[in-house]
């Protein structure tokens, strides 16, 4: 009796196999935990109060790592830089160059330096396509794939085997980092525009709209257009992440993109801050979609075309302080609410002082009030739920085992 073939594997989980990827775990497969995170917050309503949007995060920590303690240890900065040679054509005349951003960053002249060391998240600054060798430093990490990328109006920013290499990079660089939580941001002269155009064919954006700034004049914004609009024709065939990933790149976004994948891969939380990063959580969301589960958004700059990366994701910052900063600065910012609401659900005690009342506990016998109507939606896009008959849950939940 002849044996049937097997139908053939997605073109993309055969390359996260070749990569050595890990699979990603949905978030959501399992209703019952999303139930027991919400009744544990919901026994502390009585006496601590309700905490707003903290607790949407704290749900969706609990489901990141598949518990009902969720707790964030040795939170990691990734910035990974690039040079394109997209940036030739862009008229960038006169501003620091990525070695001099990398430089400054690497030397402490940037605050987001001192805001990670200030909040204890170890910094890595990766060198996956300068364009230019830096001097060594304890934080630096060449990773180089090649010396920038090319020029996406003439020809494909990179090969296919430097794509791979640099998805590669990136899962060996969170295999060696410590810690649950990954906070990603790329960096580089041109990055911004090829992101932009990563983006606008992934997420089938308007290009306009991913790049117009309000400080920009009509006449910078139209050659810039000009530029950007040539290497969307030169590329019209380009339709899959790695294909779109070749035409414009950069090694950047193919090393976070990597690094994303492998992140989620071992249920550590994603925090995507910048164009960029977007446009890597693009990639990696065509390749392996489960990983935008594991992402949470910040913001560091003001420039709309960010709106427009969200977007993709139907997601908003955690935070937003009008930040007009580097990549990054925005997510070391955001970590302590992250922190905090990981706090909320591992650290806070169960056990009320005898001087305060115990809060009632919720079943299915007892009416209980509209949460639902209270909880609102989390800005990053965590599913409603209703939450109005739960029965009661503590930390050891029967039948599945907890992690």
């Amino acid at each position: 009796m002849a044996v049937p073939e097997l139908p053939p594997r997605p073109a993309s989980a055969q390359r996260r196999r070749a990569a050595g990827f890990a699979p990603i775990a949905p978030i959501h497969s399992q209703p019952w935990l999303r139930d027991a995170l919400q009744a544990k917050l919901r026994r502390r309503h009585g006496v601590t109060g309700y905490h707003g949007e903290l607790e949407a995060v704290a749900i969706r920590l609990g489901l990141i790592q598949n518990t009902v303690k969720p707790r964030l240890r040795s939170p990691q900065l990734l910035v990974v830089a690039g040079d394109h040679g997209l940036a030739v054509d862009l008229g960038r005349n006169g501003l620091p160059g990525s070695g001099e951003q990398v430089s400054h960053l690497l030397g402490g002249r940037v605050p987001m330096t001192a805001f990670a060391f200030q909040q204890r998240l170890g910094l890595t600054v990766v060198d996956a396509g300068l364009a230019e060798d830096l001097p060594p430093n304890p934080a630096l990490l060449s990773r180089k794939i090649a010396y920038g990328s090319h020029n996406a109006r003439l020809g494909q920013a990179m090969n296919a085997a430097q794509a791979e290499a640099g998805l590669r990079a990136g899962l060996e660089i969170v295999d060696g980092l410590p810690g649950n939580l990954l906070a990603c941001a790329g960096m580089g002269v041109g990055s911004l525009e090829s992101a932009s155009l990563i983006l606008s064919e992934l997420g089938r954006l308007p290009l306009r709209e991913l790049l117009i700034d309000p400080h920009m004049t009509a006449d910078r914004l139209s050659r810039l257009l000009v530029v950007m609009q040539s290497a969307q024709k030169r590329h019209l065939g380009a339709r899959g992440p790695i294909e779109v990933l070749c035409a414009y790149g950069g090694h950047e976004i193919a090393v976070l993109a990597g690094a994303m994948i492998a992140a989620a891969g071992q249920r550590r939380t994603l925090l995507v801050d910048g164009v960029p990063a977007c446009a890597a959580l693009a990639i990696a969301a065509r390749l392996a979609p489960a990983v935008v589960d594991y992402a949470f958004f910040a913001r560091s700059s003001p420039h709309p075309g960010l709106d427009q990366a969200f977007s993709v994701f139907h997601a908003n910052a955690l935070l937003e302080l009008d930040l007009d900063a580097p990549d990054g600065t925005g997510a070391v910012l955001a970590w302590p609410m992250l922190s905090a609401a990981a706090a909320l659900l591992g650290e806070v005690s169960e056990t009320v002082p005898g001087w305060i009342p115990e809060p009632p506990l919720i079943t299915d016998e007892i009416s209980a009030p509209p949460a639902a109507d209270r909880l609102p939606r989390l800005r990053s896009s965590l599913p409603p739920a209703d939450l109005r008959q739960l029965p009661t849950v503590s930390d050891t939940v029967d039948p599945p085992a907890l992690a």
